[in-house]
């Protein structure tokens, strides 16, 4: 008798596994359409797919947002993804630290990054690895000087003299590999 209720539990438990293992799973198939925003057909890059899952399309968040005009951002402490508009009627800082916040991308180029940020870099150095460090300063004070490349001038950012500074790492190959606001 206790043999045939531990094989019932043992053949119960085996068939019952892949049931439960097998719904971590989902379909989903690749899904051929097209995106319009706005009115406009937005071809998809390579590197986009939609998707279909259960008769429900999956679009990339990112694509599809910043096609819209806003930025996005993804916290990986939280998980949780953002997405918000420009602040257009806010000052100078508010806006750069959002467009850093909300658009700036590890996959821009140099000069796309430049035109992202509207201004040019206040210092550059060539770093051994033949790749370049950048560091931009917001609202500096026209008196502004911090000679740093590497670090945060926190001094002059309590006294005022400069509103917040981006520093951005390049590798050798022109890719942006570190980004400390």
């Amino acid at each position: 008798m206790k043999r045939s209720i531990v094989f019932a539990v043992i053949a119960l438990l085996l068939f019952s596994y892949p049931t439960v293992y097998a719904s971590e799973f989902i379909k989903a198939y690749l899904f051929p359409v097209q995106l319009e925003v706005n009115g406009q057909i937005k071809p998809l890059p390579q590197e986009y797919q939609i998707l279909n899952v259960n008769g429900h399309a999956y679009v990339p968040v990112r694509y599809v947002s910043e096609s819209m005009g806003l930025g996005v951002r993804y916290d990986e402490k939280n998980q949780v993804i953002s997405i918000a508009s420009d602040p257009k009627e806010t000052d100078e800082l508010i806006r750069f630290i959002w467009k850093v916040q909300y658009k700036l991308d590890y996959r821009l180029s140099q000069s796309d990054l430049k035109k992202l940020l509207e201004r040019n870099p206040q210092v550059v150095k060539k770093n051994n690895e033949g790749g370049e460090h950048w560091r931009f300063d917001v609202k500096a004070a026209s008196d502004y000087r911090y000679s740093s490349i590497e670090q945060g001038d926190e001094a002059g950012l309590l006294v005022g003299k400069v509103g917040a500074q981006l520093f951005l790492t390049w590798d050798s190959n022109g890719k942006l590999a570190k980004i400390n606001l």
